[in-house]
């Protein structure tokens, strides 16, 4: 989750404090981090050091992401 956080305003930022509506920001922020959590915990199951299975169920659930 840090890693895609970190990955997330790494690449967003410009973009982001560009935005002056409220739900446009809102909107993009979740549009794109949603993307990005997705590639970290797909990219976690391929290494030796996964995310815990629960944890992978419940990004599943509650970001909606197709299943890995």
């Amino acid at each position: 989750m840090q890693t895609a956080f970190a990955q997330f305003l790494s690449s967003e930022s410009r973009i982001l404090i560009g935005i002056k509506d409220l739900g446009e920001f809102k909107a993009h922020a979740i549009d794109r981090f949603k993307g990005i959590l997705h590639m970290a915990v797909k990219t976690s199951l391929k290494t030796n050091s996964p995310i815990p299975e629960w944890a992978a169920a419940k990004v599943i659930e509650a970001w909606n992401v197709p299943d890995f």
